[in-house]
């Protein structure tokens, strides 16, 4: 087994989170961290036990200069398809953050580069990288809820000002030159809840519905709400409904809820936790075992995979469904802004806190429905802050 040799573009961002990882496989000896790229130097204190990284700007530079077997992609969103097709272009295969790409053409396009190199392209959907997702459909499969009615996703989470304020592209829906960039909360931050519950519902997507909202200051929506149908698929023509918000009171776990005439599942996927509450009062529960997506990815690169062809737990090809939810809110109306509140957040930093929205996104989730369709949220919308 040779060391895959590793680039890594996106450092002082997401990308940080790379390094603990990175770092284990090194001292396993499965990988070498050989390069990095950023836009701006990296402090060498961060490569602790990763050797003396060379640094550049030029992503391809470094693949090429250093024969790498894979680039880790961690940098701004609108820049995930260039940098990621020059990666395989430059002969590295590629593990890249969420979302793949700003754009279904420009997914489609990384899709082709993928084939057309022969590279393999794995997305950072960490929580498909568990094992739970899989036992929930085999639990729906085997009718442990009966007959399907409805998928949803719950997620409230809290952000302040401080967060769309780290970089020029944070809270934008494309650039001022017209360059797709799609921050918003069902596509970024909240994107897991989106992949895992069309990973869930399986089958292709037929309608998108669309409501997309802010409290906060922003180009993009902070606040949304999408009902997918999908055909094909163990949940075919039931409503998939997910529903967010960054602007809640409090922050809680999202949870993925498949809700059937004869019971419920609950899963909350940042912590890979599944509750079966069955009509008949039973309830088990039981914990996914996650894989780390990128030691995974390294570890076929260094074995070959089946019949010596990688295969990564999150291929680009398995999260079509996603990047048409994606799409569906790159072409939706501009976001409606929401009256919220504003109070302190961490060192000077505000808070836009909506104090209503947390028990909208539970009943839209629980019905099945949009915003726009619940009574309350048109009452709490309307409302003065």
């Amino acid at each position: 087994m040779s060391t895959v040799r590793v680039v890594l573009a996106g450092a002082h961002g997401f990308g940080r989170n790379y390094l603990p990882p990175l770092r284990e496989l090194a001292a396993e000896g499965r990988a070498e961290l050989v390069g990095v790229c950023d836009l701006k130097p990296v402090d060498a204190g961060w490569f602790a036990g990763l050797g003396r990284p060379d640094q550049s700007a030029d992503l391809s530079g470094l693949i090429r200069r250093h024969a790498a077997d894979l680039a880790v992609v961690a940098t701004p969103l609108h820049t995930h398809v260039p940098l990621a097709a020059g990666a395989m272009a430059a002969g590295a295969h590629v593990q890249l953050e969420k979302p793949p790409a700003p754009s279904m053409a420009g997914y489609l396009r990384l899709l082709a580069d993928a084939e057309h190199w022969g590279r393999v392209v794995q997305v950072g959907f960490q929580s498909l990288g568990s094992t739970a997702p899989e036992q929930i459909r085999e639990l729906i499969g085997r009718g442990a809820v009966g007959r399907l009615r409805c998928v949803s996703a719950a997620a409230a989470w809290s952000r302040d000002t401080s967060y769309y304020e780290r970089a020029p592209w944070a809270g934008r829906r494309r650039l001022s030159d017209g360059t797709d960039v799609v921050d918003g909360a069902l596509t970024n931050p909240l994107a897991h809840a989106v992949a895992t519950v069309m990973a869930v519902a399986g089958g292709s997507v037929e309608t998108v519905e669309v409501e997309l909202y802010r409290a906060f200051d922003i180009e993009a929506d902070d606040t949304s709400c999408v009902r997918v149908v999908t055909r094909g698929g163990l949940a075919e023509g039931v409503p998939l409904v997910i529903a967010a918000t960054l602007a809640a009171p409090e922050q809680t776990p999202p949870v993925i809820t498949v809700t059937g005439d004869e019971g419920r599942l609950r899963y909350w996927y940042t912590e890979d936790r599944i509750r079966l509450e069955r009509a008949d009062h039973t309830v088990t529960e039981t914990v996914g075992r996650r894989t780390v997506l990128l030691r995974h990815l390294v570890e076929q690169l260094q074995n070959g995979g089946q019949d010596r062809v990688p295969r990564p737990l999150v291929p680009l090809s398995s999260v079509r469904s996603f990047m048409e939810v994606l799409e569906a809110v790159r072409n939706a109306p501009e976001p409606v802004r929401l009256p919220a509140q504003d109070l302190p957040g961490r060192a000077g930093s505000r808070r836009r806190v909506l104090p209503w929205i947390t028990d909208i996104i539970s009943t839209a989730a629980e019905r099945g429905a949009l915003f726009s369709e619940l009574p309350d949220f048109a009452a709490a919308a309307g409302r003065q802050p």
